[in-house]
């Protein structure tokens, strides 16, 4: 009995999954484009089986129209399952949620509520920073940095001590850039995720995207500073530091003139020749100290001036 060409289809592609070349793409695709479900998705996979029923004769150009649609349905139905493609409910960097971290219970909450108030206070806000730690520390170690290059500015920090991606989706879900329209938000966002889960660059670079999505959702008119995550670890090679080069190499590719966004990455500034990060600069080998604040400030100054048109 004949086999039909949706099941040859099937069966050769069930093969393929399973074979060193299957495995061969799964791991370049990991490797180039931040995980499997990157590359060999959609129109790749179409692409990828077409050309092989092709080459095995499986498509005759009697039957290639109808066989090319259930190899598109294949493709995006049955491949993403071989490989275990993940869905956005599966990264928790992508779940909005309040920070639950035993230290942070006293203070997180309200100082969410603290900064629904001031916004409220403010006439105008013209310059929005989005952060973790290392931006809610321009209101500590980096405060006269802040008052020299920002507050003149109209500056508003809802930077947050711990934050991880899906803290900061909670935040701009729940009020915190409401009835604002800046001139421009600079972010810097992702190390936490790294630190705390460790977890791989294509998952926090998903968690920074839905953040740019929910502000340009809020602020149509805002462009957006998305700033490399800064250096940390002694050594070029430290675990940390290797994972947050990693979603830098991906967050890159969000820039779009067209859309606003603008990418930045001032890690160098932080480093020696030997792209060794200092103590000097930054004590703990994460958190900038005063002269941190002053090498972070200067050198996004050009662009901050530029996109803010002052």
């Amino acid at each position: 009995m004949e086999i039909g060409p949706l099941k040859r289809i099937s069966q050769y592609a069930i093969v393929l999954t399973q074979s060193r070349l299957g495995k061969f793409f799964y791991t370049a695709g990991g490797l180039a484009f931040g995980g499997p479900s990157s590359c060999f998705n959609g129109l790749n996979w179409v692409t990828l089986i077409i050309a092989l029923s092709r080459s095995l004769q499986l498509l005759t150009p009697e039957n290639e129209m109808k066989n090319t649609t259930l190899c598109v349905l294949f493709s995006m139905v049955f491949v993403p399952m071989a490989f275990g493609q993940e869905s956005a409910g599966q990264i928790q960097a992508l779940k909005p949620e309040i920070q639950t971290a035993k230290w942070a219970e006293k203070w997180w909450m309200p100082r969410h509520e603290q900064k629904l108030k001031e916004l409220k206070e403010m006439e105008k806000v013209d310059l929005l920073f989005i952060g973790d730690s290392i931006t809610h520390g321009f209101e500590s170690g980096g405060k006269a940095v802040w008052d020299k290059f920002y507050a003149p500015r109209k500056a508003f920090n809802i930077g947050y001590s711990g934050d991880r991606t899906e803290h900061v989706i909670w935040r701009l879900q729940n009020g915190e850039v409401e009835g604002i329209s800046p001139k421009l938000a600079v972010i810097m966002i992702g190390t936490n995720n790294t630190g705390h889960r460790k977890d791989p660059p294509k998952h926090t670079a998903a968690g920074i995207q839905k953040i740019i999505e929910e502000l340009q959702s809020r602020l149509e008119n805002t462009k957006i500073l998305l700033l490399g995550i800064f250096p940390r670890d002694e050594k070029p090679d430290g675990q940390y530091r290797v994972i947050n080069d990693g979603v830098n190499r991906l967050i890159k590719g969000y820039a779009s003139e067209e859309k606003g966004i603008y990418f930045l990455d001032i890690s160098n500034r932080f480093l020696d020749k030997d792209g060794k990060l200092g103590k000097s600069i930054m004590p703990d080998l994460l958190h900038p100290n005063a002269k941190g604040y002053a090498i972070w400030a200067e050198a996004i100054e050009p662009t901050v001036e530029k996109l803010m048109g002052s």
